[in-house]
């Protein structure tokens, strides 16, 4: 299992509960909704629904762990090169070295080999958090609109209650508008590493943002 694969599993698992929720729960809240009732489940639902944005909300620094992590293995990777490049010099002549270059070698691939999967996986990450926040943000608008209906039609709440409601009904509008801006690895404050790995050592230069 590579190193992203945990987080996808994660972010995965709620998407289809939330999006059939979305399309079948939801209509039917709306209709009691319509004809003057109130929900029985419409303040468990916006607790869960809250729990899965905030959830969302924490993938990022998760990503941002994994950027560190890949930057520090490509580190040990170039010292693992870096010797393995040495150890060539004389293992012809010593076969219990040249055995061991030998699984060295192979676990620098395995290295190389986790480290594409990885960076090819956080574009996946990026997609899967914008969408199960979308469908929790959505979701929370809908039981949000029904909550002030109900409080309206039945005077079961004062106006600085329900002046908070819209007042969070409008944040989670805006922040569904601003949700393509969502940023899925930056703020890393990390820096692209370029190194070169020769039989005498290891050259490092920094290059634009990671």
């Amino acid at each position: 299992m590579g190193i992203t694969q945990p987080i996808i599993d994660k972010i995965k698992s709620p998407i289809d509960s939330v999006r059939e929720y979305k399309n079948k729960e939801v209509p039917k809240m709306q209709q009691e909704a319509d004809e003057g009732r109130t929900p029985p489940n419409l303040d468990k639902d916006i607790e869960r629904m809250e729990k899965l944005k905030a959830f969302a909300d924490k993938i990022p620094p998760l990503v941002r762990t994994v950027r560190n992590t890949i930057i520090a293995i490509e580190t040990t990777k170039a010292i693992a090169e870096a010797a393995k490049d040495a150890g060539k010099i004389g293992s012809a002549l010593v076969p219990p070295v040249a055995a061991a270059g030998v699984l060295q070698e192979k676990i620098v691939e395995k290295v190389k080999e986790e480290i594409a999967v990885a960076k090819a996986e956080i574009p996946v990450i990026g997609m899967l958090v914008k969408e199960l926040k979308s469908l929790a943000i959505a979701v929370l608008i809908a039981l949000l609109a029904i909550k002030i209906k109900g409080s309206k039609d039945n005077k079961t709440s004062d106006k600085e209650t329900e002046e908070g409601l819209q007042n969070d009904l409008d944040a989670l509008i805006n922040e569904s508008e601003n949700l393509e801006d969502l940023d899925i690895g930056g703020g890393t404050g990390s820096t692209i590493i370029t190194r070169t790995t020769t039989a005498s050592g290891t050259t490092t230069t920094g290059g634009g943002g990671y």
